[in-house]
């Protein structure tokens, strides 16, 4: 994906991912390329090294994650969701002309 399309996708601002990126591609982890549909928007894209990097990063969130549920009774899960639901619903409630 071009930069723009990563920011708007994690709801971050574009120049808050252009810094990222830069910075993933002078660590070797991603690269750009040509974008076949746009000429000045390159595709950013993860290199070998950046994808072994994503996956190990996704393994250790996800036993994290596990390790944090597994704290949890089955009631607790059901009313933490029940209130995340809320807020939810309260955040979408934005005030007009913002």
């Amino acid at each position: 994906m071009p930069v723009a399309h990563l920011a708007k996708h994690c709801g971050l601002t574009r120049q808050a991912v252009q810094r990222l990126v830069d910075d993933l591609v002078g660590d070797g982890l991603a690269i750009y390329a040509p974008n076949p549909y746009h000429q000045r928007a390159k595709l950013a894209l993860l290199t070998s090294d950046g994808q072994a990097s994503y996956e190990t990063a996704l393994k250790r969130w996800g036993a994290w994650l596990n390790n944090l549920g597994a704290k949890l009774t089955i009631k607790e899960i059901e009313a933490l969701t029940a209130s995340l639901r809320v807020l939810g619903n309260q955040l979408d409630l934005r005030p007009p002309n913002q």
